[in-house]
């Protein structure tokens, strides 16, 4: 019997196929004899600086580029399937901001400015929007999750842990890496790096991603045309209504460069670019009150006098609690997210024990949605034929940072200290577009099918600027580690915040023209001590002390 089309038979023979690629090259490596019953040291920088996972005082998921292949981690959103005690699910309201859970920390942080319990670095980099990490990994060498209180060395948005990426060096030698991968839904994925030769101080390696995926919902509202010009001053004009919700298109750059001038300097910059387009996830109908089914059903009692609009063109979403095949968000487009980050990494080994670190970074992402949030599509006012949206989402909006850091490590027989200071600024907005209802709430709207034809025309807001928050934010941290005897250490910590924050907002249709500039001001401190206690270095337990 032939099974190749059932979708679940197709991913339990890729996923075949992806085990046993990866099992032969430890087959070889546990055939040389050095390495019989011993296992591999597996390094990571969870406390920024290198060392041996099993001398680490945090609770460490690390996943090398094998391990990420391996099990087909391609963005923030699939931590959760190889981490403990960490949920990753995308934001509600069409953005696709991931939202965190880890050691009962829950962290989404819609509102502008806000910090949040668990915090993203790449390549050493704190990425302060959630809409910043909205990018599929185009060339990743190691991921570690550190679960847990990371306050003194990742500061107080790391009160239930950090994710730390890390990406890929150049090696200097000439290589080819070609991965292609195809699933159910049309997905294609295609993922080329190219290491160039080593010329002179020079290594550089390049790498390319595509990806495109259908989505998983249809929709019923497909087609419908809204006109966002006139609300925008034509930044944005017609956009249509797509055939399906969860479509995804990626096209991604990575590029990494390493200068080697002497042996004990070391300096990389990097480079990352990725361009999403997509359409949000669908959205549908689980309950409703008795009145509304009524209204479905074609006869409006007068408290609910809504008809779904051309019912034969726009058919009404399946109101069951079970996932539909399809629903109406007629509302919902295509949106776009674009992110890229640039880093300039320094490195000086001042002596046999001593290290100092420099990490420049710039980022930016821009983000342009609007999507359907109450499932609703295709209701209009029976007495005038007007199309009604009960709740509509508008979201556009940019964030930009740039971080510098200094970082001097110690590393002796029996000490070892991690300092550092940082300076970071971040500056974002978000709401609607500039003339645009960042939320649409009970909104009638003209257009096709009422005394004014064409398409519909999206409600303006004038006079509205979306909010805007600039962070400017000053840090030093110290953390020493005394190594009293082979079996037991000592560690203590401290870190000391200084943040300015201060957001505008412009209100039409208020007393004043416009909010007045918040502010807020606000040092903090973070400590932490601990012991290290280790039996014949089999069993280690540590005991921490790390108010937030």
């Amino acid at each position: 019997m032939n099974d190749f089309g059932n979708p679940v038979h197709g991913l339990r023979f890729a996923l075949f196929v992806s085990s046993a690629l990866v099992a032969i090259p430890s087959i070889v490596q546990g055939q040389a004899p050095d390495q019989v019953g011993r296992l591999d040291e597996i390094v990571v920088t969870a406390q920024k600086r290198e060392q041996n996972i099993q001398d680490v005082p945090v609770a460490v998921t690390a996943l090398s580029a094998e391990a990420i292949i391996a099990n087909r981690i391609q963005s923030v959103n699939d931590l959760s399937a190889v981490t403990p005690n960490l949920t990753v699910r995308p934001g509600a309201g069409g953005g696709r901001a991931p939202q965190y859970s880890m050691r009962g920390i829950y962290t989404f942080g819609s509102a502008l400015g806000t910090d949040k319990g668990v915090s993203l670095y790449i390549d050493g980099v704190y990425v302060q929007n959630v809409s910043g990490s909205i990018f599929d990994f185009a060339d990743i060498d190691q991921i570690e999750v550190l679960r847990g209180p990371q306050g003194t060395l990742f500061g107080r948005n790391s009160t239930g842990g950090a994710v730390s990426i890390t990406t890929r060096n150049p090696t200097g030698e000439f290589g080819i890496r070609q991965e292609f991968t195809y699933g159910n839904y049309s997905q294609v994925r295609s993922k080329t790096r190219i290491d160039f030769p080593r010329v002179g101080p020079l290594s550089l390696s390049i790498s390319y991603l595509h990806s495109e995926r259908d989505g998983d919902t249809r929709n019923l509202g497909a087609g419908t045309v809204w006109d966002h010009g006139p609300a925008t001053g034509y930044a944005h004009g017609l956009l249509k209504s797509p055939q399906r919700l969860g479509d995804e298109k990626v096209d991604g750059i990575f590029v990494a460069a390493a200068f080697d001038f002497h042996p004990d300097f070391d300096l990389s910059y990097k480079f990352d670019y990725s361009d999403t387009d997509f359409t949000p996830p669908a959205v549908g109908v689980a309950y409703l009150a008795t009145p509304a089914v009524a209204a479905f059903g074609g006869t409006p009692p007068s408290t609910t006098p809504y008809l779904f609009y051309s019912a034969a063109r726009n058919p009404m979403t399946p109101i069951a609690t079970r996932r539909p095949d399809a629903v109406n968000n007629w509302y919902t487009t295509a949106g776009s997210t674009k992110t890229y980050g640039h880093n300039l990494t320094a490195s000086w080994r001042v002596n046999d024990w001593a290290t100092l670190k420099n990490i420049l970074a710039y980022r930016r992402t821009d983000l342009y949605v609007n999507s359907q949030l109450d499932g609703l599509g295709g209701l209009v006012v029976p007495t005038s034929g007007v199309p009604f949206l009960f709740v509509a989402n508008n979201v556009g909006g940019f964030d930009k940072q740039w971080s510098d850091e200094l970082q001097f490590n110690v590393s002796r027989h029996r000490f070892n200290l991690t300092a550092g200071i940082i300076h970071f600024q971040n500056d974002q907005e978000s709401g609607g577009t500039a003339g645009e209802f960042n939320s649409l709430q009970g909104a009638a709207v003209v257009g096709q099918g009422t005394s004014t034809p064409g398409p519909f025309v999206v409600p303006a807001n004038t006079g509205y600027v979306r909010p805007n928050v600039r962070v400017k934010s000053d840090a030093f941290y110290v953390q020493p580690e005394i190594h009293l005897t082979d079996q037991i250490d000592f560690v203590a910590g401290y870190r000391i915040t200084k943040d300015r924050k201060e957001g505008k907002e412009v209100v039409p249709g208020s007393v004043q023209p416009y909010s007045p500039s918040l502010g807020r001001s606000s040092p903090s401190g973070t400590r932490m001590t601990g012991a290290r206690i280790s039996w014949a270095s089999i069993t280690s337990h540590w005991t921490t002390y790390s108010p937030m």
